[in-house]
């Protein structure tokens, strides 16, 4: 009766297991963040030249976009709409980096990225703001 008992517990035991790992695993492959300031943004932009696996967005209003970006930034406003649909058409496989004015609503972009699945994300944490204190390039 002891012999049963032992292997049905093993049993549960791998059985939990098994659901932990299958749920637990793909997570880890996927949403991995690195907060970034604007000199290693900068950085980023400048080995990823020519990269079309490199994609900037801007999660700021189209008015706050055309006042000045990133250059070969484009634009995918976190306040539209049709914010996570956007997004749900873009490669999950390529590099992002992810900003908007400080930090606040590109940190919100980056987590709906990381619940879709995107692979890498770098999010510049204080915005353009500090981009534009540190006196680096914009488009407009």
């Amino acid at each position: 009766m002891r012999g049963k008992a032992v292997r049905l517990e093993i049993a549960v035991l791998a059985g939990v297991s098994l659901i932990l790992a299958a749920t637990l695993l793909p997570q880890l492959a996927v949403g991995q963040v690195e907060n970034v300031d604007s000199q290693r943004a900068a950085a980023l932009i400048a080995e990823n030249q020519g990269n079309a696996n490199f994609v900037i967005i801007d999660v700021r209003t189209p008015g706050e976009f055309a006042g000045g970006r990133i250059g070969n930034a484009v634009n995918i406003p976190i306040q539209a709409p049709d914010f996570r649909a956007r997004l749900q058409d873009l490669n999950r496989e390529r590099a992002y980096l992810v900003y908007c004015g400080v930090g606040g609503r590109s940190s919100r972009a980056v987590n709906a990225m990381k619940e879709l699945g995107f692979t890498k994300i770098y999010h510049l944490n204080q915005g353009i703001s500090q981009w534009r204190a540190q006196g680096l390039p914009e488009e407009k």
